[in-house]
């Protein structure tokens, strides 16, 4: 799902679930018999919405207050699933021969919603960033 403020970040995941995507398909073609699996791991409770603010000097005033709120609400409202029911959701998955691993019950919701309403869902989401994080 593409998020307001993170273009670098949803860029990369969309690569990853292509790169995922086209690596299933050569092995599957190749006749290799590997397991590919990609993950969405949603709201899982880890540091990686504490690294995405930067000690960068640019990013002052009103943009860092901005992203300061943000992590704060991401870590106590929307990362709250522990990594090590993740792992175990994860590895259930794989065990399973899944190829796609939704993690979190947000995730799910998450796919759902872009599955349903394709580009529509972009502005239920610019909604959200408001109602959430402000302007």
């Amino acid at each position: 799902m593409a998020q307001p403020g993170l273009s670098a970040y949803v860029a990369s995941k969309f690569a990853v679930r292509g790169f995922t995507e086209a690596i299933r398909a050569e092995m599957l073609l190749a006749g290799h018999p590997v397991q590919v699996v990609v993950v969405h791991p949603g709201g899982v409770r880890a540091n990686i919405a504490n690294a995405a603010i930067p000690d960068d000097p640019a990013l002052t005033g009103d943009r860092r207050a901005w992203a300061e709120k943000r992590l704060r609400i991401y870590n106590e409202k929307l990362l709250t699933m522990p990594p090590e029911r993740a792992a175990k959701v994860i590895l259930d998955g794989v065990a399973r021969g899944r190829t796609r691993i939704v993690v979190t019950a947000q995730a799910v919701w998450l796919v759902r919603l872009v599955r349903l309403s394709q580009v529509g869902y972009v502005s239920r989401v610019v909604a959200a960033e408001k109602a959430i994080f402000g302007g």
